[in-house]
């Protein structure tokens, strides 16, 4: 028995993907490449504010490269080590009035055939999360998209949404965001803990950096005015028909 339970405990620590597993949040798994990530991130912006005007294709493909390594720390974050369980999203949604409009989206909800979404997409404000994230100035949670929106689509990609207001650097009081991350994810509860509001917190805390970074490179490299964001970022006319649901 004593030789057994040697064994096992030898395995298991030896096995540093397990340990990991067993302690979510570690942020450990792909922290090297999000730091290069991030830091080739900075040196591009650092290149277009000192050298040249950088064209919406390279403003577009910095965003998603940011919103990529929001994916991989936000998986890492909550213990969502698995490769073939790719099922966290991330999308920039910028404010136009009564609407919120999805200007950006991950990799996955790019270009995966079984979890792409359209981009740009219209929402009515007063239906989203990050409407509600955005009126009440601070980050929310929905554990169960089918439970908390019976009446919604039934055939969104995820169950469990943590939504994000963004605030311009240019405002010093931080009472009027521009937009919102929306972080979606397939499994339900992802984002909850049984401490009311702590995973949230938590979650909201570690991400400061990259929300940030997105404020950074839309402000420096577009424009302070959301609506010149609007415009680069979509490309299109505004009159983009309004779509239901929740991110």
């Amino acid at each position: 028995m004593v030789t057994a339970v040697g064994i096992i405990t030898n395995l298991l620590s030896q096995n540093l993907q397990f340990k990991k597993v067993l302690s979510p949040g570690a942020g450990r798994v792909w922290r090297l490449n999000r730091k290069a990530v991030t830091a080739g991130i900075l040196l591009r912006i650092n290149r277009h504010i000192a050298h040249s005007t950088p064209s919406p294709s390279e403003v577009e493909k910095i965003i998603h490269d940011i919103l990529d390594v929001i994916v991989l720390h936000v998986r890492d974050h909550q213990g969502n080590f698995k490769e073939d369980r790719k099922r966290v999203f991330a999308n920039l949604l910028i404010e136009d009035g009564a609407e919120l409009v999805v200007v950006a989206r991950d990799s996955v909800s790019m270009q995966s055939s079984q979890y792409k979404r359209a981009t740009p997409t219209r929402y009515a404000k007063e239906t989203m999360l990050c409407g509600r994230a955005i009126a009440s100035r601070q980050a929310l949670s929905v554990g169960d998209l089918v439970r908390s929106y019976p009446e919604g689509p039934k055939n969104k990609p995820y169950r469990s949404i943590f939504a994000v207001p963004l605030f311009s650097a240019q405002n010093d009081t931080q009472d009027a965001p521009y937009g919102a991350l929306s972080i979606d994810c397939s499994e339900p509860y992802f984002f909850e803990s049984f401490a009311p509001g702590q995973a949230e917190s938590d979650l909201e805390n570690s991400l400061q950096p990259y929300i940030q970074l997105i404020t950074l490179a839309l402000e420096t490299l577009v424009s302070t005015d959301r609506r010149v964001i609007l415009a680069q970022l979509t490309q299109v006319p505004a009159s983009v028909p309004i779509q239901g649901g929740h991110s």
